[in-house]
C-alpha cells in the first residue's frame, strides 16, 4: 500500500479515537517521507480548550506524533489562511504543503 491508501484507512472507522491512533501511527511511519504527513494541534495562548485539547492528546504530543502550532505563529497563521480553519482547537492532518488531508469517501449529510 502507498501513502494516500493509508492515509484514507485512517478514515476508515466510526470510531474516532481509533482515527486519532492511525492518524499517529500514519505520521510515524511516513516521518521521513519527502511528502510527510503532519498531525497538528492547532492552538493559541490562554484558551482554556485549547488546554483541554493539549491534555487529551499529550500522549501524541509526547511521542511526537502531534504538533502543536500557535494560532499566533507565522506557521499558525498559513495554516489558518491556506484552509480557512475558523475554530480552535483544531487538530488537522495536513500534507508537505500544509493542505488540509480529508476522506475520499463521500460523507452523508446528517
Amino acid at each position: 500500500m502507498g501513502q494516500h491508501e493509508d492515509t484514507q484507512n485512517c478514515f476508515d472507522t466510526d470510531d474516532g479515537e481509533e482515527a486519532i491512533n492511525r492518524v499517529r501511527a500514519l505520521v510515524k511511519t511516513y516521518a521521513k517521507a519527502a511528502c510527510a504527513p503532519k498531525f497538528i494541534l492547532l492552538t493559541q495562548p490562554d484558551c482554556v480548550p485549547c488546554d483541554e485539547a493539549r491534555e487529551r492528546f499529550a500522549d501524541g504530543i509526547k511521542d511526537g506524533s502531534i504538533r502543536t502550532v500557535s494560532l499566533d505563529s507565522q506557521e499558525g497563521i498559513k495554516i489558518v489562511d491556506k484552509n480557512k480553519i475558523s475554530a480552535i482547537p483544531t487538530l488537522l492532518l495536513l500534507d508537505c504543503q500544509d493542505q488540509v488531508i480529508t476522506s475520499d469517501i463521500e460523507s452523508e449529510s446528517v
